[in-house]
């Protein structure tokens, strides 16, 4: 085959950055509680302060809606207000977090926190597990998301990745295949890279041969350059 090249990888022209949350991997389909992903915006829409989350949206739900109890709670017992707890204990149990001194403490500090921060809070104490941030940009004004995630399995840069893609900050590519004669024997959509995974050309194109498992020197990159609309118009005799 001429110059050994096996994959065309073709970057895809108005990409559908849906896809790449179409599948149960961000969700406790994938194996526990602890793979869910939160993609949380502040847009008014009528939930919890507001708050939203663009995956997993019926689990968001249901945290904010036991996490806004428990503030009410915490605030009621903390000020002295009447209340169905005598104690911090008491709430915890109510709301299935695991009772310590320490995390007793850790919640009763809840009232001091952002929204966000205190759905991370609340999740660490409900799975004894830790629970970040990471807040991410996109292109436009107001472009911002939130994502909310267990560390047990995502770090800051696949959360970065995944906040990136929610907005639209990247490319999505397709792969064609070619046999030993260079004829096209399959092409396959749905390669996704996030802006921040790469700076070059070289790091773009290693990014998505990663995601199939090719070796780059084996594949040849197609980057859109530049998009053009040409108008032909069809005339009639009048």
């Amino acid at each position: 085959m001429k110059n050994n090249i096996e994959y065309i990888i073709k970057e895809v022209y108005q990409p559908d950055f849906s896809f790449y949350f179409n599948c149960d991997c961000f969700s406790s389909a994938a194996g526990n509680y602890n793979y869910n992903v939160f993609c949380i915006t502040n847009d008014r829409r009528g939930y919890s302060n507001n708050y939203y989350s663009g995956i997993n949206e019926k689990e968001f739900k249901y945290i904010t809606d036991d996490l806004d109890a428990v503030i009410d709670e915490v605030d009621n017992l903390i000020n002295g207000y009447s209340t169905g707890y005598k104690n911090i204990k008491e709430i915890m149990s109510d709301y299935d977090m695991e009772y310590n001194p320490h995390s007793a403490h850790k919640l009763k500090k809840i009232l001091d926190l952002d929204y966000v921060e205190s759905v991370c809070l609340f999740l660490s104490l409900k799975t004894g597990k830790s629970w970040k941030k990471q807040s991410v940009c996109g292109y436009c004004q107001g472009d911002y998301v939130e994502v909310v995630y267990c560390d047990e399995y995502y770090n800051e840069k696949s959360a970065r990745i995944i906040g990136e893609l929610y907005l639209g900050c990247g490319k999505e590519f397709s792969i064609t295949f070619l046999d030993e004669t260079g004829k096209e024997t399959d092409t396959v959509y749905g390669y996704f890279v996030a802006d921040c995974e790469y700076i070059t050309d070289e790091e773009l194109k290693a990014a998505v041969c990663g995601l199939e498992g090719i070796e780059p020197e084996k594949a040849q990159l197609e980057i859109i350059e530049s998009v053009s609309t040409i108008y032909s118009p069809s005339y009639r005799i009048a």
